[in-house]
């Protein structure tokens, strides 16, 4: 029974000790290493499993770290803005009551239409509404790189390229783990996908104009997914609040009630603009400075080889 159970376990403990690197962020991709090899040196026995399932909860507790230390600033703002909005309306003699007995039923009808209508149109492969927001609160990939991160890897890749060997020397590199490669200080930069492609396609010698669109197209997609979002957001704005004059329009011999529901139905309008136009175009926005940002690294390194490797 142990003879089963033994490899059972290390299997298990191999797959949540890659879960767990996969879910460290980029600066911290060293641990990532170092729990794969450590997880291949341990004996086998519960001990094995334990370590195993204090990776993965380091690795969450990482990535909740970074993921709050990227979008706190942006959700303190989103949070503030509709606070901000409905303080002002009290101040200037608004009734809030009617803002806040209408806002739930208003709220979700919006963003749940608007959600649907995204899935409708979403083909498969195509990014959703949760993955882009979780792309855009991640932030830029090279955020963590530091001012001279970049300038160091390229100092020491052309040490690398100008070498006997240099570019069969670099793919070697690439393709061993960072804690035995020469790029190992470089963990943020070798952990992105696409900083990997320029390299290799660098390396080849290939041209880099259709790489660097493919990236920055594919990296521009949870942007386009938010602004859709947020053209959804406003259709069904006006859709909640078509709905909400219908119901007044029903109790329209009462004007006790009349008044209360088509206030309330003005909320819906109201609730999908602060979304849209405050919240997800923001993001948007934010987003592309990001994906720019990392767009001028992919650049520098494309650049740097193309000048070196002739």
């Amino acid at each position: 029974m142990t003879a089963l159970v033994a490899p059972l376990r290390r299997r298990l403990a191999r797959a949540l000790t890659r879960h767990a690197a996969d879910s460290l962020p980029t600066h911290r991709a060293a641990w990532g290493e170092a729990m794969r090899a450590e997880v291949d040196g341990m004996a086998d026995g519960d001990g094995l499993l334990r370590w195993a399932l204090g990776c993965v909860m380091a690795g969450y507790r990482e990535r909740l770290g970074a993921a709050a230390s990227v979008s706190g600033g942006m959700v303190v703002r989103m949070v503030l803005l509709p606070l901000l909005l409905i303080g002002l309306d009290a101040v200037f003699g608004g009734r809030t009551t009617v803002i806040l007995h209408a806002l739930p039923g208003c709220g979700f009808t919006v963003l749940a239409g608007a959600w649907a209508v995204m899935a409708i149109g979403r083909r498969r492969g195509d990014d959703g509404v949760i993955a882009a927001l979780r792309a855009v609160l991640a932030g830029p990939r090279q955020a963590r790189l530091g001012p001279d991160g970049l300038e160091n890897f390229l100092a020491q890749l052309m040490a690398a390229l100008c070498q006997g060997d240099g570019p069969d020397l670099v793919r070697r590199e690439l393709s061993l783990p960072l804690g035995r490669s020469i790029f190992g200080a470089f963990p943020t930069l070798l952990h992105d996908p696409h900083v990997r492609m320029v390299m290799v396609a660098g390396l080849a010698k290939q041209p880099l104009g259709p790489v660097l669109e493919g990236i920055q197209m594919a990296r521009s997609r949870p942007e386009a997914v938010l602004r859709r979002y947020g053209d959804a957001l406003i259709w069904m704005g006006l859709v909640a609040t078509l709905m909400g004059v219908m119901k007044a329009l029903d109790v329209l011999g009462r004007p006790e009630a009349f008044g209360p529901l088509v206030a309330g139905a003005l909320v819906g309008i109201g609730f999908s603009l602060v979304c849209a136009k405050g919240v997800v175009r923001p993001l948007a926005d934010r987003f592309a400075h990001d994906v720019e940002d990392d767009m001028a690294v992919y650049r520098r390194i494309g650049a740097a080889l193309a000048a070196e490797v002739r």
